[in-house]
């Protein structure tokens, strides 16, 4: 919708905030791919609303099993010619291929757009603006970022279906969009649950199989580092520092719209610096 703006929660834990309305939302559609009168176009709408919060639990169970299947088979002893005598012994089936394809087919829909992201980028008329390094530098930081954060909000996102299915509702109270940083024990408090289970996960899977620990770690780095990610990611100081290097910087903070600029005016002429309550501002000036 061209002309409307609206900013992202500035911090991880209001995001999470707002992803666990979200969820319910979305979650209350699913009675609504079934219902009559609705095209296929529309049932895909709401499935994809839906997935992308059952996503999470499907994902963490896929890990779960993974660990126990992983800690099964160290408890196995082959057996190549099983039952009578035979010449021909039965060797175990190996998936090593599919895993692989199905690894690099994930990992290519994941990275792929941020590729071809940076590449336009880079290779067109923008580059000059933004510098072809600060780009490069900017796509490999956002990424190990995301990478990090998506463990935490499996976690998240599995607790927030979980609390939808049990008949837990929030209500839709007005989101925090001001910057503002999180102190490290407000950040270590709320994710303190996070970072044990992934601090006894990493413990069973070294014990389980060492070379399977080192596949789950990028997962144990997300949820063990999370109170890290949470505070150095609302530091505003942080931001600034970014900005100045012209890192994650984005055509509306380089050239912002008409729209935003005018947002930028009235608020320095109405010293919303001074009243932030909105209800308040009414009060003093029903005009405003």
């Amino acid at each position: 919708l061209e002309g409307s703006w609206e900013e992202l929660p500035p911090i991880l834990i209001d995001f999470a905030i707002r992803d666990r309305r979200w969820c319910q939302g979305n979650m209350q559609h699913a009675r609504l791919m079934v219902a009559p009168g609705f095209k296929p176009l529309s049932r895909l709408h709401f499935f994809m609303g839906v997935m992308s919060f059952v996503s999470s639990p499907l994902w963490l169970l896929l890990l779960l099993s993974s660990t126990i299947a992983t800690l099964q088979n160290t408890q196995l002893t082959y057996s190549f010619f099983p039952g009578q005598f035979t010449m021909f012994p039965q060797w175990p089936v190996d998936r090593s291929f599919e895993m692989l394809v199905l690894l690099v087919f994930t990992i290519g829909m994941l990275v792929s757009p941020k590729i071809i992201s940076i590449l336009m980028v880079c290779l067109g008329r923008d580059r000059k603006q933004y510098g072809a390094v600060m780009v490069l530098a900017s796509g490999l930081l956002e990424t190990l970022y995301s990478a990090l954060q998506a463990p935490i909000m499996m976690m998240l996102h599995s607790q927030f279906v979980f609390s939808v299915l049990t008949g837990n509702q929030v209500g839709w109270d007005a989101q925090e969009r001001d910057d503002a940083g999180v102190p490290f024990k407000a950040a270590l408090k709320t994710h303190r649950a996070i970072i044990m289970l992934g601090l006894v996960w990493g413990a069973v899977a070294v014990f389980v199989d060492t070379a399977f620990f080192w596949w789950l770690s990028p997962i144990l780095a997300g949820l063990v580092l999370s109170p890290w990610l949470t505070h150095y990611s609302s530091s505003l100081a942080i931001g600034k520092a970014a900005r100045r290097m012209k890192l994650f910087v984005t055509p509306e903070e380089n050239d912002s719209p008409e729209e935003l600029r005018a947002l930028a005016r009235i608020n320095a002429e109405s010293g919303d610096d001074d009243v932030k309550d909105g209800l308040l501002r009414l009060i003093e000036d029903p005009y405003a």
